[in-house]
């Protein structure tokens, strides 16, 4: 299978990333499943962040702005640059702690009216995108699914089935596309909303926690809870 994960909420917890997650994420490549990192964070975020990055074989980053060969570390943008006008109108309106990517700009979730405000004054078609205590400007039809889609076409494994796992409303686009599509425990009300079976472990304990369930091959499979939420 194609493993696609997010990193924060899931795969890291703001702190580390769980020894059991790794652990499993290693046993899992061994069988033979295929790592696709699909985050909002950039690039250049995620190696200071996850051990063993090297396990992937793909980072989609930017909300599925950008698609990162690992091995060759090598960045492609699947959508236009920032545009400078748009950043120039956030930065002189005051919006605190701008993460300005490749194709994305990400900002605190409270400023979403400023930012609105001055999307639309410059004209911008970018699009907002919700992510617990963030927001992310983006291009239109740019999301976790077309950036899973494109890596895996990247990795000639289109056909493959998925299991995607993630904590956040911006995964809902991956999980649309995914065979199994699983949340952690920490999710948010619209993942839980989503109907998607959520683990009893947080982020990267309820990564491994999925691993073991829903893999074929990996062993002591873990008890998942199927209820609604």
């Amino acid at each position: 299978m194609v493993i696609a994960l997010d990193i924060d909420g899931t795969l890291y917890d703001g702190v580390e990333v769980a020894p059991e997650a790794v652990e499993a994420l290693r046993q899992a490549k061994a069988d033979g499943h295929r790592l696709i990192i699909v985050s909002g964070r950039r690039w250049e975020q995620v190696r200071g962040i996850v051990p063993d990055v090297d396990l992937f074989e793909r980072v989609v980053g930017e909300e599925g702005g950008v698609l990162v060969d690992v091995a060759a570390d090598t960045l492609t943008l699947l959508r236009d640059p920032v545009e400078p006008e748009l950043v120039r109108g956030l930065q002189a309106a005051g919006v605190p702690f701008l993460d300005v990517g490749h194709v994305v700009i990400g900002t605190p979730a409270e400023w979403v009216d400023v930012v609105t405000e001055v999307r639309d004054r410059v004209g911008s078609s970018l699009e907002l995108v919700h992510n617990k205590s963030s927001v992310a400007l983006a291009p239109p039809d740019c999301n976790k699914g077309t950036g899973l889609r494109a890596a895996m076409a990247d990795l000639g494994i289109e056909d493959m089935p998925i299991l995607a796992v993630g904590d956040a409303e911006n995964d809902l686009a991956m999980f649309r596309i995914a065979t199994i599509a699983v949340g952690v425990a920490n999710a948010d009300a619209a993942v839980l909303a989503s109907g998607v079976p959520i683990t009893a472990a947080r982020a990267g304990r309820g990564v491994a926690e999925a691993l073991r369930h829903y893999l074929p091959k990996l062993a002591t499979p873990a008890q998942v809870d199927h209820s609604a939420h």
